[in-house]
């Protein structure tokens, strides 16, 4: 298919009922971004790159393809891109799980706890291009809990005292478990991402109900200031037929496609909720035009920063 839907009577309707200076929060992986224009319409930019290594050092998300040296070849193409786009805050995140050796060390002991804090700040300070950390640990027990809270709070002091800003990603269920993640630090962060990764009622095309429920929301998720949810992502999410989206799968992944009165939907849905923006997943697969990104863009923030203007678009070609 060579065109989609003109969306411009859709925009004008939620443009109404959505703050017009909400964030776009987009998630990536490593990847050579010299050339990436999308990464131009957030206004927050999350590479998934470091991890906890042992006895408090930092390592590198890596794979069979991607070796630890390539890893830090390609960093600073992420990094950089706020040269061309200095309205841009691309941040790096810590990604892993309670139940990895390092992590769970980590949390466990405060010397070590010290030492990632330390080695972390200071590899961040080696590219300041980057102005941010994230923290995005899942699968963490209610034994970690204060460990978990005290780190948090050291890891943000540490993070103030070098300009560095600091944010978190909870997992989809972080409200189940709000014993675990909830803590004082997270009011006190540039912006907190709840993976809502939805569902639709089959019934009513109006109703988004995510698997994290967002209803009635509690400090410190009452601030529309940095509260962010994680609504568009290719790999997550189920079909509904009744708002236009489709999807496909295979034996391990599952990608859908927004359909755009399915966007409409959960950006008032992210409206209701006093949300400060939405993410999306992910930029590596955001398309030479990053449609997607672009329409939220036009609907939740179609006044650039003063001074700048967005990527431009290019023609749409048939293949």
């Amino acid at each position: 298919m060579c065109s989609l839907v003109n969306p411009t009577k859709l925009a004008l309707l939620v443009a109404l009922m959505l703050s017009l200076s909400a964030s776009r929060v987009c998630y990536a992986t490593v990847a050579n971004f010299t050339q990436n224009t999308a990464i131009g319409l957030c206004s927050q930019a999350v590479l998934q790159v470091l991890k906890v290594g042992t006895n408090g050092t930092v390592t590198y998300v890596t794979s069979a393809t991607q070796t630890t040296t390539t890893v830090r070849n390609l960093l600073p193409t992420f990094c950089n891109r706020r040269v061309a786009y200095p309205y841009l805050e691309p941040y790096l995140a810590v990604v892993g799980a309670g139940t990895e050796a390092p992590l769970a060390t980590m949390l466990a002991s405060a010397t070590i706890r010290g030492n990632f804090i330390k080695a972390l700040v200071a590899l961040v300070k080696t590219y300041p291009r980057c102005v941010g950390i994230m923290i995005d640990f899942s699968g963490l027990s209610t034994s970690q809990a204060t460990a978990y809270s005290t780190f948090m709070a050291a890891l943000l002091t540490a993070a103030q005292a070098n300009s560095i800003l600091l944010a978190s990603a909870l997992p989809w269920d972080a409200s189940r478990y709000a014993d675990v993640y909830f803590n004082p630090t997270l009011p006190k962060l540039a912006f907190n991402v709840l993976r809502t990764f939805e569902d639709f009622f089959q019934s009513s095309t109006s109703i988004i109900h995510p698997l994290n429920p967002l209803f009635a929301m509690a400090a410190p998720f009452n601030n529309p200031a940095n509260t962010i949810a994680l609504l568009f992502s290719t790999q997550f999410g189920v079909q509904t037929n009744n708002a236009g989206e489709s999807i496909t799968s295979s034996s391990s992944l599952t990608y859908v496609f927004n359909s755009f009165g399915a966007i409409d939907i959960k950006l008032n849905f992210a409206r209701t909720n006093s949300l400060g923006g939405v993410a999306l997943f992910s930029l590596n697969t955001a398309g030479a035009n990053a449609e997607l990104l672009r329409y939220i863009t036009s609907i939740i923030a179609p006044t650039p920063p003063t001074g700048y203007t967005y990527p431009v678009a290019t023609a749409p070609t048939c293949g």
